[in-house]
């Protein structure tokens, strides 16, 4: 699960022009899903931003394209979890 993540957010920095060996997201990323974890936010909101930048800033790399990364990606997660919580909510009413 943790390897299509790393996919994933690999696919969204390449699709922004953020080019990077797939190396340096298999070692930076894993860490963010950790901190992500940690019950302080909103499923991860803000701490997955800021620790994406902290990390990858430490390669040297731009924050601005690190942000949209970040911020796609947590977009990408709502988006994926509409049709789970459509069917959520309808088995909800029905009972």
């Amino acid at each position: 699960m943790h390897l299509l993540s790393v996919l994933t957010i690999y696919a969204l920095a390449l699709s922004i022009d953020f080019h990077m060996p797939f190396q340096i997201f298999l070692i930076a990323v894993p860490p963010v899903f950790l901190l992500t974890i940690v019950p302080i936010s909103l499923a991860g909101w803000g701490i997955r931003e800021g620790a994406m930048v902290g990390i990858f800033m430490l390669i040297g790399a731009d924050q601005t394209k690190i942000l949209a990364m970040s911020i796609l990606y947590g977009l990408l997660l709502i988006i994926s979890s509409l049709p789970g919580s459509y069917f959520w909510i309808k088995s909800k009413k029905a009972t």
